[in-house]
């Protein structure tokens, strides 16, 4: 069956062809809600301070630097119990590494935090 004349249509407001042609980049929040560059910087630092890598890789690296030190203090009675391997030694070396690459990988890539919605929706707003 033939769809008649008499659905409805969207139609745009009246007016709509006469706005200027960088209309839908102004930014039409509330004054409250415009991002000011206060609210940049301390959002920046509140999603670093999150940023779980900086943990694991501080934990990693502090573990591994006391570890890497103790396995130079190590005794040969110690190291006759580990099959003459300086396991702190190693350890902490690896841990070390762990615990840089960790660091180096969240200072390189940090964190975004997400766009908020302002929209008062959950749905993504529709451009035309």
């Amino acid at each position: 069956m033939a769809q008649s004349d008499s659905t409805p249509h969207r139609h745009l407001p009246h007016g709509y062809d006469k706005l200027p042609p960088d209309f839908h980049k102004v930014d039409t929040r509330p004054e409250g809600a415009r991002e000011s560059d206060e609210y940049e910087a301390t959002h920046s630092a509140a999603s670093k301070l999150f940023d779980l890598r900086y943990l694991i890789g501080g934990l990693f690296t502090v573990y591994g630097l006391m570890l890497t030190i103790a396995g130079f203090f190590t005794s040969d009675a110690d190291r006759a119990k580990a099959a003459d391997i300086n396991i702190n030694l190693w350890l902490g070396i690896f841990m070390l590494l762990i615990g840089i690459f960790f660091l180096v990988w969240a200072r390189l890539s940090p964190q975004k935090p997400p766009e908020p919605n302002l929209t008062g929706t959950d749905r993504p707003m529709m451009h035309h």
